[in-house]
């Protein structure tokens, strides 16, 4: 495994992060033993970086994740979200933060990701959305700075709308942030145009998500796959896409 240092936090991290999306449930039958396995081996492989969200099995992932570095908390850096208010993904520059991420709200979902993570701080605590709109609506900010103060949370970040690389561009150049968290994967490029350069160059973290395009890049997904009622996947990947991705797949490897 190979470590670097996440932007200005100071914290290092593995370049492999172990993700919770999947755990939480939503993608079909929910193994927990497996996850708990999965987890523990891990970091038996050098994982340090986890990251999470409430809002994933409404604090299901986060629970199975403190479970599995149980006795071990200080040898991992955890990140995890906070979800909007009003349950809805993206939230738009027309929402006002008072709506979506209230100071109050921000405090309120914090304890409860530690209580299920069963620790005493975040090393990064992230709103689970993001509008340009915010940056002059200052109140999730001044939460989590009052949160951070406390040493309820080492450092805070926003995770980019999906298939939005260009949205927190103004807000990793304003300083206001300590990470961004974006998708980027061989079929998703933009985010290298802009996001990441700005970035780097003002020291802030970049958490990549979705590095395996919700897993048509494993190559166990073609185009005749068909997914389990309860995996989310199947109302976004349609046979024509499925198919459509399988023959971009196979481009790739032809190089």
């Amino acid at each position: 495994m190979k470590y670097r240092t996440l932007g200005r936090t100071g914290f290092t991290v593995s370049e492999i992060g172990c993700g919770g999306c999947g755990i939480g449930g939503g993608w079909g039958p929910r193994d927990d033993a497996e996850a708990l396995r999965a987890l523990r081996r891990a970091i038996d492989l050098g994982v340090t970086f986890f990251d999470t969200a409430l809002g994933y099995g409404n604090g299901h992932s986060e629970q199975l994740i403190g479970q599995a570095v149980k006795r071990m908390r200080e040898r991992v850096i955890i990140a995890t979200k906070i979800p909007p208010k009003t349950g809805r993904w993206p939230v738009l520059s027309h929402e006002p933060v008072s709506e979506t991420f209230p100071a109050d709200w921000i405090v309120e979902c914090t304890d409860k990701s530690l209580k299920n993570l069963g620790t005493d701080y975040l090393d990064v605590q992230q709103l689970h959305a993001w509008a340009d709109a915010y940056n002059r609506q200052l109140e999730w900010y001044e939460a989590l700075a009052r949160l951070k103060e406390q040493g309820k949370v080492r450092a805070f970040g926003i995770s980019a709308n999906d298939w939005d690389p260009y949205g927190p561009v103004n807000l990793v150049r304003s300083g206001l942030t300590d990470t961004v968290q974006v998708i980027y994967n061989i079929f998703e490029q933009r985010p290298a145009k802009e996001l990441l350069p700005t970035a780097l160059e003002h020291n802030v973290g970049i958490i990549v998500r979705v590095p395996l395009e919700e897993g048509l890049l494993t190559g166990t997904l073609g185009p005749d796959h068909v997914f389990p009622e309860d995996d989310w996947r199947g109302k976004w990947l349609t046979p024509e896409r499925l198919k459509e991705a399988a023959e971009r797949v196979q481009k790739l490897k032809a190089f």
